[in-house]
């Protein structure tokens, strides 16, 4: 592949050295690399190891900076024809996000730190088609911060090389630092800026006490930045009042291994404490960002979660710097040892190159075997683009069940929101409103995917009706192959509908009903068609695990029928809470209609919405935490499914009477899991402690039929070759 990876420039920092170590590892697995930045000492490295580097302005806000640096990627872009283009910081992904719209290459980005957030750089920043973030809390905040898809973003590690940075000892420092001989060396390295040097200055500062503990003690300060001088003022003043030197600043260095192949214990952050590691030093995990301790199982999962930066930690004070410092120079130097190589081991099993390397490598093919242009292969219509949880699993779901059956299908999406969901999917998009536009697209497409849920009814609206079947008429008319796949049908509310609907269905080529209800209302308003039966594709659905609540819970998913059957849910949920002691958690699957119902349920009954914003995958990993799920949404109870949790059903809507007789969900008496909207409070607390008693044997069962649910799915992909 040809790839090129920006960035601002290519100096000396954490950033940069994960671009530099990237850059090799993928020329060196046959990949044609550039790397286009403002220049620095690694630009000039990696020109050493003929890896091609170009000169770009892309470090500056200035505008004249930045369009002199779009014109030059432009031009070398449009020269190279690169199949990957990789941004590392947020000017260059500014401009390649541009210039995609152009080109249209394959585009991600990494996320090395947690930028300022404005409302003004929300709109400014593109990451991309997927995300690479350096630790999970980076994932977060991208996540968080610009609602970016979290299912597009990885956690990659910080790769280290761990043949440069490794525990054989060299003479080269104390050539340099003959003063350094037979001291026991305490290293810290980073960058000396106003935001992350506060670490150094109270380790020079702590060094006044340390040092006078310990007199064969030295702190050696690595790191350039504008506040070098200050720290080598503290430094000077420790120095004095210890009468010896006893803290030295160096300044930026190019040759930092050599440092930490001579030093007894480091104390720092990120990368650096990661490199320190590999070396076999034992580790102070500590910065200008927080403390996190002396490295060990112990705190490894907060190492992790915070690239081994500490953020949201308590910052480093003298005491608990010295108390860790202190700790590891107490040890014999056989006992340091053996924490070293436990550093090194694990270092070298989660932090490697390779590793690195693998995980980018593998999604780059992943995004370079998609092809996004002018004729499609398939083009999806449906209620996508409005934020119901429903109708986005069921998007993701046809996608990705499209793309395992062919990776690089041309795939066109229907939606109200056409940058978000082409972003999201790695999908060509159309606003589903603009009619001339649907129209050329519907002219180019191979096989028109009428794609989930109930379109063809007329209860939220009879225009919604009219909408849909026009859609499918007007793809007919252009040549697409129609197929009507994975839907529901109704609920009608007049003749009329119903003949729209039935003449819908009869010039389809090809359908598919998820529910036994509406396949035989489908035979018996077309019964010169052959419908198959299908699952909804929601039921691939695969949850995230790490989602759950604590303690013994349980979820409903409302729906407003009528202030009644409001009060009767408020009631039921209630009874429920204080008899199983079991906090109730409210969840909108469609927070536009729902989240009124919620709140009062919430609210009336004690309970606790579920966090908003939360994906498929989430939710359906909260639920499986859950004792059961009360749902009034059909796509709660099919998320319920693959959550492996029992559910009842409470619903004016036959189709999830329909869907609970597909998935067996019947007590051992013989009641139906399911319950009519106007049912008392009574009546849906009874079957719902029922089905609580009967839990084990449910999830049991679920998880028994769950891939042969998920086989008939599988099967009915067939339609849509």
């Amino acid at each position: 592949m040809k790839i090129l990876l920006c960035t601002m420039k290519m100096n000396m920092g954490g950033a940069e050295t994960h671009i530099f170590e990237l850059a090799k590892a993928l020329s060196g697995r046959g990949h044609e690399v550039t790397v286009a930045s403002g220049g620095g000492r690694y630009a000039e490295e990696l020109s050493s190891l003929g890896i091609k580097t170009v000169t770009v302005p892309l470090y500056s806000k200035n505008p004249l900076l930045m369009a002199a640096g779009r014109r030059r990627l432009s031009a070398l872009i449009k020269r190279e024809k690169f199949d990957i283009v990789h941004a590392h910081a947020r000017i260059p992904a500014l401009i390649c996000g541009g210039l995609q719209k152009k080109y249209g290459f394959r585009f991600v980005t990494t996320a090395h730190y947690d930028f300022k957030v404005t409302p003004l750089l929300r709109r400014l920043t593109d990451w991309g088609e997927h995300c690479f973030a350096v630790s999970p809390d980076i994932k977060d905040y991208v996540a968080a911060n610009y609602d970016f898809p979290k299912e597009n973003i990885s956690v990659i590690p910080n790769g280290i090389d761990t043949e440069k940075f490794s525990p054989e000892k060299d003479g080269e420092v104390l050539t340099e630092f003959p003063s350094l001989a037979g001291k026991t060396v305490i290293l810290h390295v980073s960058r000396l800026e106003s935001y992350s040097s506060l670490c150094a200055g109270r380790l020079a500062t702590a060094m006044r006490k340390t040092g006078e503990k310990y007199p064969a003690a030295v702190l050696v300060i690595v790191g350039g930045g504008s506040e070098l001088e200050r720290i080598r003022s503290i430094a000077g003043e420790t120095n004095k009042v210890l009468g010896r030197e006893a803290v030295i600043a160096v300044g930026a260095r190019a040759d930092v291994y050599k440092f930490m192949k001579a030093a007894s214990v480091f104390a720092g952050p990120s990368r650096a404490a990661l490199e320190a590691m590999a070396c076999g030093v034992p580790t102070v995990v500590t910065g200008s960002q927080g403390h996190i301790g002396i490295f060990s199982d112990e705190i490894r999962p907060a190492c992790e979660r915070t690239n081994f930066c500490g953020r949201g930690l308590p910052l480093p004070d003298e005491a608990a710097l010295r108390r860790d410092v202190e700790t590891l120079l107490s040890m014999t130097e056989d006992d340091r040892a053996a924490v070293g190589r436990a550093c090194r081991k694990y270092v070298c099993e989660n932090y490697s190159v390779d590793r690195m390397t693998d995980l980018c490598e593998e999604e780059y093919l992943r995004l370079s075997k998609i092809v996004t242009g002018k004729r499609h292969n398939f083009t999806l219509c449906g209620y996508y683009g409005f934020g119901n949880t429903g109708d986005e699993a069921l998007e993701k779901c046809i996608i990705s069940s499209i793309r395992k059956r062919n990776p690089s299908a041309d795939i066109c999406v229907m939606t109200h929101t056409p940058k978000k969901t082409a972003r999201k999917f790695v999908v060509g998009t159309v606003q589903r409103m603009n009619i001339p536009a649907v129209m050329k697209v519907l002219k180019n497409t191979d096989t028109f995917v009428f794609g989930g849920g109930n379109l063809l009814q007329d209860k939220t609206s009879f225009q919604s009706l009219i909408y849909y079947t026009k859609m499918l008429s007007w793809a007919k008319k252009k040549g697409c192959r129609t197929v009507i796949f994975a839907n529901g049908l109704g609920p009608f509310e007049s003749p009329c509908a119903i003949k729209i609907s039935a003449k819908a269905l009869a010039a389809a080529d090809e359908i598919s009903m998820r529910e036994k209800y509406s396949l035989d209302l489908a035979r018996r308003l077309c019964p010169d068609t052959m419908p198959i039966l299908t699952f909804d594709p929601a039921i691939m659905t695969v949850p995230e695990m790490g989602a759950k609540a604590d303690g013994k819970y349980f979820v409903v998913a409302p729906k407003f029928f009528s202030d009644c059957a409001s009060e009767a849910l408020v009631q039921a949920v209630k009874t429920l809470s204080e008899r199983y002691k079991m906090k109730a958690y409210i969840l909108p699957m469609y927070e536009k209609q729902d989240m009124k119902i919620c709140e009062r349920v919430a609210r009336d009954a004690g309970g606790e919405l579920v966090p908003r914003g939360l994906s498929a995958e989430e939710v359906s990993g909260f639920i499986s935490g859950a004792e059961v799920l009360i749902g009034s949404r059909l796509h709660s109870l099919v998320l319920s499914t693959v959550a492996l949790c029992p559910a009842v059903a409470v619903s004016d809507d036959i189709k999830l009477f329909s869907y609970m007789e597909m998935t067996d969900a019947v007590t051992k008496s013989g009641k139906p899991c399911c319950l009519a909207e106007n049912s008392c409070a009574e009546e849906i607390a009874g079957l719902v402690s029922e089905v609580i008693f009967e839990g084990e044997e449910r999830r049991a069962a679920l998880a028994a039929m769950l891939p042969r649910w998920r086989g008939i799915f599988e099967e009915g992909l067939d339609i849509l070759k």
